[in-house]
């Protein structure tokens, strides 16, 4: 009849914040995996600039995440000249220049996870270079689309120190 009055709706959103929360706790737990993962690692996005730089990878580089994080140059931490990094190339689907620069030292693997790979010899780092085996994987959302690449390196230097004893031309 007229008289003001207060309308209260409330929504029991207990199931969707359990939600949100278990999301933020997986987000949490995978950072920290990757994180204090021993494999130096890195991720780009599709815009080939840089989301994750792991610890690891800043004592391989001697370069802080956060001087990486919003950029595009991965390629600082290796050579001494801009040039494409192997999850560039992969990114950008680039088999034939890949295969150019990488020669017979790289290699795509025809699987679905779509891995390249490619062993070589990195001067600037550490004392007198380290050699590192470098293998790079798409990463794709739930439809499929590229989303990033996920690089990893392995410091192969005592392998191919070991290797150079037996076979001179390694």
């Amino acid at each position: 009849g007229g008289d003001p009055g207060v309308t209260v709706l409330f929504a029991n959103i207990t199931e969707q914040r359990k939600a949100q929360l278990a999301l933020m706790e997986n987000e949490r737990f995978l950072s920290t995996v990757l994180q204090l993962s021993p494999t130096p690692t890195f991720i780009i996005d599709r815009n080939h600039k840089i989301i994750f730089w792991n610890r690891a990878l800043e004592i391989m580089t001697k370069i802080n995440a956060e001087d990486t994080i919003g950029t595009s140059f991965p390629w600082k931490a290796f050579y001494a000249q801009e040039r494409p990094c192997l999850a560039d190339f992969l990114l950008d689907g680039d088999a034939a220049r890949f295969e150019q620069i990488y020669g017979n030292k790289g290699r795509i693997l025809q699987n679905p996870e779509n891995i390249w790979e490619t062993t070589g010899f990195f001067p600037a780092l550490y004392n007198g270079g380290t050699w590192l085996h470098c293998t790079a994987t798409a990463m794709r959302d739930s439809s499929g689309n590229l989303t990033g690449v996920i690089e990893m390196l392995e410091d192969v230097t005592g392998a191919k120190q070991r290797a150079s004893r037996f076979d001179p031309g390694t």
